[in-house]
């Protein structure tokens, strides 16, 4: 089981990814997290948008296409984690508190 590296506190997914390997990719997740990650850390789905997450695999076109649900979910090239889920929490439970009904 991995845990998500990401300490603010949120759900996290079971779905993690490792760090890239590429120093220029990992630069930008550690821009976009704002943290120092190592190689053994893992992030989790929540924090990247559905479209950069890959779970399926396609191939054919027309009647002859199928597609595959693949095991293991993997990242789009150039997926970086934008969610940052504390934030969002923050600013939609003090926005639930100036409701009036």
């Amino acid at each position: 089981m991995y845990i998500c590296c990401v300490h603010a506190p949120h759900d996290a997914s079971k779905t993690t990814f490792s760090v890239p390997k590429n120093e220029g990719e990992k630069g930008k997740w550690e821009k976009a997290l704002g943290m120092v990650l190592k190689k053994s850390h893992r992030v989790c789905a929540k924090h990247f948008e559905t479209h950069e997450i890959k779970s399926t695999w396609e191939s054919g076109e027309g009647l002859n296409k199928y597609t595959i649900c693949l095991k293991i979910p993997r990242l789009v090239e150039g997926a970086v984690p934008k969610l940052m889920l504390n934030c969002e929490n923050k600013v939609s439970n003090d926005q639930n508190k100036n409701v009036e009904v």
